[in-house]
Protein backbone atom coordinates (compact mmCIF):
# COMPACT_ATOMS: atom_id res chain seq x y z
CA UNK A 1 0.00 0.00 0.00
CA UNK A 2 1.71 3.54 -0.68
CA UNK A 3 0.11 7.28 -0.94
CA UNK A 4 -0.58 8.41 -4.07
CA UNK A 5 -1.18 12.47 -4.93
CA UNK A 6 -3.84 14.76 -3.98
CA UNK A 7 -6.92 14.52 -6.34
CA UNK A 8 -9.46 16.48 -4.67
CA UNK A 9 -9.82 18.86 -1.13
CA UNK A 10 -12.59 20.96 1.04
CA UNK A 11 -12.48 22.46 4.43
CA UNK A 12 -15.61 22.92 6.18
CA UNK A 13 -16.21 24.48 9.63
CA UNK A 14 -19.06 22.82 11.48
CA UNK A 15 -20.39 25.07 14.62
CA UNK A 16 -23.22 22.49 15.57
CA UNK A 17 -23.34 18.27 16.32
CA UNK A 18 -26.34 18.27 13.70
CA UNK A 19 -24.48 19.83 11.01
CA UNK A 20 -21.71 17.57 11.73
CA UNK A 21 -24.68 14.98 11.73
CA UNK A 22 -26.26 16.37 8.44
CA UNK A 23 -22.99 16.12 6.41
CA UNK A 24 -22.42 12.41 7.80
CA UNK A 25 -25.60 11.05 6.96
CA UNK A 26 -25.61 13.04 3.22
CA UNK A 27 -21.99 11.34 2.68
CA UNK A 28 -23.28 8.06 3.64
CA UNK A 29 -26.31 8.18 1.53
CA UNK A 30 -24.13 9.00 -1.71
CA UNK A 31 -21.25 6.08 -1.34
CA UNK A 32 -22.23 3.73 -3.15
CA UNK A 33 -19.42 1.74 -4.51
CA UNK A 34 -16.67 -0.19 -1.75
CA UNK A 35 -13.67 1.76 -0.54
CA UNK A 36 -11.83 3.90 2.43
CA UNK A 37 -12.49 6.62 4.73
CA UNK A 38 -9.17 7.38 6.63
CA UNK A 39 -10.11 9.49 10.16
CA UNK A 40 -7.82 10.97 11.73
CA UNK A 41 -8.36 13.57 14.73
CA UNK A 42 -7.72 13.86 18.19
CA UNK A 43 -9.68 12.62 21.20
CA UNK A 44 -13.22 14.05 20.98
CA UNK A 45 -12.57 15.69 17.78
CA UNK A 46 -16.22 13.78 16.02
CA UNK A 47 -14.46 10.95 14.07
CA UNK A 48 -17.32 8.03 15.54
CA UNK A 49 -20.22 10.74 14.94
CA UNK A 50 -19.45 11.00 11.62
CA UNK A 51 -19.17 7.46 11.41
CA UNK A 52 -22.74 6.87 12.94
CA UNK A 53 -24.18 9.64 10.95
CA UNK A 54 -22.43 7.89 7.53
CA UNK A 55 -23.64 4.95 8.99
CA UNK A 56 -27.51 6.04 9.34
CA UNK A 57 -26.64 7.92 5.66
CA UNK A 58 -26.51 4.43 3.99
CA UNK A 59 -29.05 2.81 5.97
CA UNK A 60 -27.25 0.75 9.13
CA UNK A 61 -30.18 0.78 11.89
CA UNK A 62 -28.12 -0.91 14.53
CA UNK A 63 -26.10 1.23 16.60
CA UNK A 64 -22.94 2.03 15.93
CA UNK A 65 -20.15 1.84 18.86
CA UNK A 66 -16.27 2.27 18.28
CA UNK A 67 -13.99 -0.81 18.33
CA UNK A 68 -11.44 0.59 20.48
CA UNK A 69 -11.26 -3.13 22.05
CA UNK A 70 -12.79 -5.50 19.54
CA UNK A 71 -10.36 -3.40 16.81
CA UNK A 72 -13.38 -4.31 14.07
CA UNK A 73 -16.99 -3.58 13.96
CA UNK A 74 -18.97 -5.02 11.19
CA UNK A 75 -22.43 -3.69 10.33
CA UNK A 76 -24.88 -4.99 7.64
CA UNK A 77 -28.17 -3.90 6.51
CA UNK A 78 -26.93 -0.42 4.40
CA UNK A 79 -26.51 -0.23 0.67
CA UNK A 80 -22.68 -1.52 1.17
CA UNK A 81 -21.56 -3.64 4.47
CA UNK A 82 -19.67 -1.00 7.00
CA UNK A 83 -16.62 -1.96 8.54
CA UNK A 84 -16.05 0.16 11.33
CA UNK A 85 -11.94 0.22 12.48
CA UNK A 86 -10.18 1.96 15.22
CA UNK A 87 -6.57 1.68 15.35
CA UNK A 88 -6.02 3.66 18.38
CA UNK A 89 -4.29 0.83 19.77
CA UNK A 90 -1.64 -0.33 16.87
CA UNK A 91 1.63 0.33 17.91
CA UNK A 92 3.16 -1.10 14.92
CA UNK A 93 2.65 -2.02 11.29
CA UNK A 94 2.47 -5.52 11.94
CA UNK A 95 -0.90 -5.38 13.76
CA UNK A 96 -2.38 -3.66 11.11
CA UNK A 97 -1.97 -6.95 9.30
CA UNK A 98 -2.49 -9.42 12.10
CA UNK A 99 -5.97 -8.40 12.23
CA UNK A 100 -6.58 -8.65 9.05
CA UNK A 101 -7.10 -5.30 7.76
CA UNK A 102 -5.25 -6.04 4.53
CA UNK A 103 -7.86 -8.63 3.84
CA UNK A 104 -10.67 -6.25 4.92
CA UNK A 105 -9.50 -3.45 2.63
CA UNK A 106 -9.94 -5.77 -0.24
CA UNK A 107 -13.25 -6.90 -0.14
CA UNK A 108 -16.38 -4.77 -1.17
CA UNK A 109 -17.26 -2.97 1.69
CA UNK A 110 -17.17 0.76 3.12
CA UNK A 111 -14.16 0.79 5.75
CA UNK A 112 -14.32 3.98 7.73
CA UNK A 113 -10.98 3.62 10.21
CA UNK A 114 -10.50 5.92 12.92
CA UNK A 115 -6.91 6.95 14.41
CA UNK A 116 -5.34 6.52 10.89
CA UNK A 117 -2.56 8.30 11.45
CA UNK A 118 -1.51 5.37 13.65
CA UNK A 119 -0.94 2.99 10.09
CA UNK A 120 -1.08 5.95 7.44
CA UNK A 121 2.09 4.72 5.80
CA UNK A 122 -0.03 1.25 5.16
CA UNK A 123 -2.73 3.16 3.80
CA UNK A 124 -4.01 2.52 0.13
CA UNK A 125 -3.75 4.74 -2.53
CA UNK A 126 -7.65 5.29 -3.41
CA UNK A 127 -8.85 6.37 -0.42
CA UNK A 128 -10.70 9.64 1.18
CA UNK A 129 -9.27 11.71 4.44
CA UNK A 130 -11.46 13.08 6.63
CA UNK A 131 -8.84 15.33 9.29
CA UNK A 132 -10.99 17.02 11.84
CA UNK A 133 -9.86 19.33 14.45
CA UNK A 134 -11.12 22.10 16.70
CA UNK A 135 -11.72 25.60 15.62
CA UNK A 136 -12.93 26.33 19.48
CA UNK A 137 -14.66 24.16 21.98
CA UNK A 138 -17.67 23.92 19.80
CA UNK A 139 -16.60 24.48 16.11
CA UNK A 140 -14.95 21.62 14.80
CA UNK A 141 -12.97 21.77 11.27
CA UNK A 142 -13.02 19.15 8.89
CA UNK A 143 -10.74 18.75 5.55
CA UNK A 144 -11.98 16.51 3.19
CA UNK A 145 -9.33 14.68 0.91
CA UNK A 146 -9.86 12.49 -2.09
CA UNK A 147 -7.02 10.33 -3.45
CA UNK A 148 -6.74 9.08 -6.57
CA UNK A 149 -10.08 8.07 -8.65
CA UNK A 150 -11.76 7.14 -5.54
CA UNK A 151 -15.92 8.52 -5.81
CA UNK A 152 -15.13 11.17 -8.29
CA UNK A 153 -18.98 11.34 -8.15
CA UNK A 154 -18.62 13.09 -4.93
CA UNK A 155 -16.51 16.13 -6.20
CA UNK A 156 -19.98 18.08 -7.26
CA UNK A 157 -22.04 17.20 -4.43
CA UNK A 158 -18.51 18.35 -1.80
CA UNK A 159 -18.00 21.64 -4.13
CA UNK A 160 -21.85 22.35 -3.64
CA UNK A 161 -21.94 21.62 0.40
CA UNK A 162 -18.94 23.80 0.94
CA UNK A 163 -20.68 26.40 -1.48
CA UNK A 164 -23.56 26.50 0.55
CA UNK A 165 -22.06 26.37 3.98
Amino acid sequence: MSTTTLRAQWSFSFDRLETTQAFGRELGGRIQSPGLIAFFGELGSGKTTLIQAIGAGMGVSVPILSPTYTFVNHHQGGQLPLLHVDCYRIEKPEEFYDIGLEEWLSRPYLVCMEWSEHVEDLLPRRRMELRLGYETPEKRSVRVLLFADLWPELDHWLDSWAENR
